[in-house]
């Protein structure tokens, strides 16, 4: 009989049945939503599981056909996993479904996407973002209007626009100015997580308009829950999904229906699913529709049809491998009995790749060792491991059933066949082809760049087939080399730490079994710098941890890998806020250090600027400034003023002299910085920009504010540009602006930035985070200079107990906040309360500053005030006497603070007379 071509050929995977009960399921769940459409009610999911090729894709093909049949204005978006599995590409292609065919807005999720893209640094004019933004009318309507593609700050962009679309548009985001604000100030991996919240949001918004219940499907849903290396958890890879902040909880008025091979295990996490999660298990297809089709491919025996029903159960995918098998047998001119086909499943497609010819028998062998491929990996892989590869053969390999092509090019095999067509491949080519795998994989990824989108699947096939070709830890410590892990560390740096997250875990899985200390130690290390590019402080000080003791162990404490991850532990403490205990393990690390290598080795001196850091985070600001000074110097030494690693320790150098209240010196030293880094890395670097940032808020800090304001002015606009109007960089500079203008006595115009700043800081952090109490003191101290304690005094007692509370770490830093309720306090003629706090705080102050300071100057002045006020002269005398006394041992441009000193002086002294006159 003739062969049907590959347009021509009938497929069991793609006949639909019945599916009666299935069906009925759905439609039962529909109706469920639409009763309670627009009632907040429960969530509804409902899943069809089975094995591969049972139909369920067919199934969930035949809804939507239904849907549009019964229903006036469907609503449904479908998501393939076995094309991608990643959160961004799910979310944008529902995002482009749903707005292609029903005019949904996102402009929430397309300024987010837009914000993290540009964040991660990728070229805002590849065709790929091109399109993303032609498909959204706001970023559209703001290219056609700005003539090029704007910055991150896309609302402040819009304000200035006077177009009426652009202004309907700006009115639309306005009302989103608040979540827009969160966007911009969040890092590249924060940002990331949270593009589902900002996806879901704008999809409930949608869906109050609806009359009809929308359907949002997932196919092939394992491809998400199970990766090619299965390790940890695997259904944790959908908690983007189903969790409590995931896209199912938080959208209303959805129906959900997930196809996948196995059942949703979600009662495991959570019992409340009970009651959400209707499950049906797909059966095969019938006697009737599966001897049908055997009939209508050619096979005319009755008898066969019966035999092969029973021997596939009616299993679409193995039908299809019957039919080819039966096909192969005519053509090489045998007529076909039951007993070609094998006993099982098991031996049918044993059978069947026995009966191809040699070229397609070696490469369904090679592709089932690869699992997932695309052309050009595998035309490379199979080159070189088969000597007579044909590329017919494989175009013709490739029309088999049971070889899933998906949309974005790759191919994945189907499991189970797969499984045991890898069983029955030789060890030999199973060797060879991995190791052309590893050499495939890798010539890619030289050359790769990180933001590419297929990045991550060559990076974790690379890693899959890095394990299988070595099986002793050294080989693979070895291959785990410099490239692979920066592009692991890239990846988690702009946001997708959790799609590699777990192919690197069978590496920690291996390492924590592994008795190879070498492939240990670099494994931990590798995780830890990932965890930390996620903000994971936690995790990353635990494995930090793992990996200093590992050295410690296995090297010994003097070894420099022991130390250097002493360090690195030290560091992972700091960021957990345990900074006594990073003082101890670097100052411990460091002291080896120095005997074993000398002062002047590199690795010594990055020791003491750890250290240097760790004392001023508790302000041990003269320790700190003792190990800057001589690193600088000696970077200065070795490299010259024109290194990075100089120019960094001469910054932090001059950011302690500001701390040490020598202003001056400081000013002068961050002027010479300036220059350098501008000819170093150009004026509109980031790095130059915080480096001329620091300098205008010593300047501040000096007397000279109307300098720090116009440089802070300039620096505004650049910080804008650069990462956003609420990024906290751009707020940290809005509120060194703010600060200039209060000492230039321009109070109305720092009050109305100051209260920006602090309502953006309570929405990006709360109260209770360093950065809001920061912008509360600085609120309440400008209402003290404006005599207008009914205003400031509240926010001073509301910030009290935070201090209490340990948030902040540095004590100089309480200390000033606190001196603020003080000035308040005399404002309210609450005199008492202010002299008992004041008088506490000038202890506690001379007890953290040994010598004289500029905040023992303002604590002695508040408290002489209070006293004076309290007639308490002779006490209120010796308190001014000292401010004075600190003030001229500062470095001040400002003149106006001694005056006033030595003003109230003459006050206290004038009405002392006048009493022990009178008297």
């Amino acid at each position: 009989m003739k062969v049907r071509n590959k347009t021509e050929k009938l497929k069991a995977t793609h006949i639909f049945t019945d599916r009666e009960e299935p069906r009925k399921a759905f439609w039962n769940n529909y109706e469920k939503v639409k009763e309670s459409l627009h009632n907040n009610g429960d969530s509804h999911v409902l899943q069809y599981y089975g094995i591969g090729g049972i139909g369920k894709s067919s199934l969930l093909d035949e809804l939507s056909k239904e849907m549009k049949e019964k229903l006036k204005t469907p609503r449904f978006a479908m998501f393939d996993f076995s094309r991608k599995q990643d959160m961004r590409s799910v979310l944008e292609s529902l995002r482009n479904q749903l707005q292609d065919k029903y005019n949904f807005d996102f402009h929430g999720f397309d300024y987010g996407l837009y914000t993290y893209a540009k964040k991660a640094g990728e070229d805002m004019k590849e065709p790929q973002m091109r399109s993303f933004v032609d498909r959204s009318p706001a970023l559209s309507c703001i290219l056609e209007t700005m003539g090029a593609i704007p910055t991150v700050n896309i609302l402040s962009q819009l304000a200035k626009a006077t177009d009426k679309a652009v202004v309907l548009i700006y009115d639309t985001l306005n009302s989103q100015k608040q979540e827009m604000a969160k966007i911009e100030s969040m890092e590249v991996a924060e940002l990331y997580q949270y593009l589902v919240h900002l996806f879901s949001s704008d999809l409930d918004e949608n869906m109050k308009n609806q009359k009809e219940p929308l359907v949002i499907m997932f196919d092939t849903y394992e491809c998400l829950v199970n990766e090619m290396a299965l390790v940890g958890e695997p259904l944790n890879n959908d908690l983007w999904i189903r969790g409590d902040e995931g896209l199912i909880q938080n959208v209303h008025d959805v129906l959900w229906v997930i196809a996948g091979r196995e059942k949703l295990k979600w009662e495991r996490f959570d019992s409340d699913w009970k009651d959400s999660l209707e499950t049906h298990l797909l059966g095969d297809l019938d006697g009737k529709d599966a001897t049908d089709f055997l009939k209508d491919s050619g096979i005319s025996n009755s008898e066969l049809r019966d035999e092969l029903y029973n021997l596939t159960h009616g299993t679409p995918v193995y039908l299809d491998i019957c039919v080819n098998q039966y096909l192969m047998l005519l053509a090489n001119g045998k007529t076909p009995n039951i007993d070609d086909f094998g006993k099982d499943v098991y031996s049918l497609i044993e059978r069947f790749a026995r009966y191809m010819d040699d070229s397609k028998k070696d490469i369904v062998y090679v592709l089932s060792c690869l699992g997932l491929w695309n052309d050009e990996i595998a035309i490379k892989i199979l080159s070189q491991v088969l000597p007579g590869f044909s590329l017919t053969s494989y175009e013709k390999v490739k029309d088999f059933s049971f070889i899933n092509k998906m949309d974005d090019g790759l191919y994945a095999i189907h499991q189970i066949v797969g499984d045991i067509l890898y069983g029955h491949c030789g060890k030999s080519l199973k060797t060879r082809t991995v190791i052309q795998a590893v050499t495939a994989y890798r010539e890619i990824l030289e050359d790769i760049n990180v933001y590419s989108k297929d990045c991550v699947f060559y990076i974790k096939q690379y890693l899959k087939f890095l394990l299988s070709a070595y099986k002793d830890d050294n080989g693979l410590n070895n291959a785990l080399d410099g490239r692979v892990v920066f592009l692991l560390d890239a990846l988690s740096e702009i946001g997708r730490f959790k799609e590699i997250e777990g192919s690197f875990e069978a590496y920690i899985k291996r390492a924590e079994q592994s008795d190879d200390k070498e492939f240990c130690i670099n494994v931990f290390d590798a995780y830890t710098t990932m965890l930390f590019n996620n903000r994971d402080y936690e995790k990353a000080c635990e494995y930090s941890k793992k990996a200093f003791e590992f050295s410690r162990d296995y090297y010994g404490e003097k070894d420099i890998q022991t130390l250097l991850s002493q360090e690195n532990y030290g560091l992972s403490l700091r960021k957990i806020n345990r900074v006594e205990e990073s003082i101890r393990h670097i100052s411990d690390a460091l002291a080896v250090l120095r005997t074993e290598f000398g002062e002047d080795d590199y690795r010594t001196l990055g020791a003491k600027h750890s250290l240097a850091n760790s004392l001023s985070a508790v302000g041990r600001h003269d320790d700190a400034f003792e190990y800057l000074a001589e690193v600088a110097e000696k970077y200065d030494e070795l490299y010259g003023l024109k290194n990075e690693d100089t120019l960094r320790a001469y910054c932090d150098c001059a950011s302690v002299l500001a701390d040490l209240e020598q202003f001056k010196d400081a000013v002068e030293m961050y002027a010479t910085i300036v220059e350098v880094a501008v000819e170093l890395f150009g004026d509109a670097a980031p790095i130059t920009l915080s480096i001329v940032g620091n300098w205008a808020s010593i300047l501040d800090d000096y007397g000279d504010y109307e300098r720090a304001k116009n440089i802070n002015a300039d620096l505004l606009e650049e910080y804008v540009e650069l990462y956003g109007e609420y990024h906290p960089n751009t707020l940290d500079i809005k509120n060194n602006y703010a600060n200039n203008l209060e000492h230039l006595g321009l109070y109305s115009e720092a009050e109305t930035i100051m209260i920006s700043i602090l309502e953006n800081y309570e929405l990006l952090y709360g109260e209770k985070n360093p950065n809001t109490i920061r912008g509360m003191n600085n609120l309440a101290f400008l209402y003290h200079l404006e005599n207008r304690p009914d205003k400031g005094l509240p926010i001073a007692l509301k910030m009290k107990p935070f201090l209490n509370e340990n948030i902040i770490k540095d004590p100089s830093v309480v200390i000033d906040y606190e001196n603020t309720l003080v000035c308040l306090y005399i404002d309210s003629g609450e005199f008492g309360k202010a002299v008992e706090l004041g008088t506490d705080l000038v202890k506690r102050a001379k007890e953290h500053y040994p010598d004289y300071h500029k905040l023992l100057a303002e604590l002695c002045e508040s408290t002489a005030l209070a006293l004076f006020k309290l007639s308490n002269y002779e006490a209120a005398l010796e308190y001014a006497q000292e401010s004075l006394r600190y003030l001229q041992g500062i470095q001040l441009l400002d003149t106006q603070k001694l005056e006033k000193a030595e003003q109230l002086i003459n006050d206290i002294k004038s009405s002392q007379w006048t009493v022990t006159n009178f008297s």
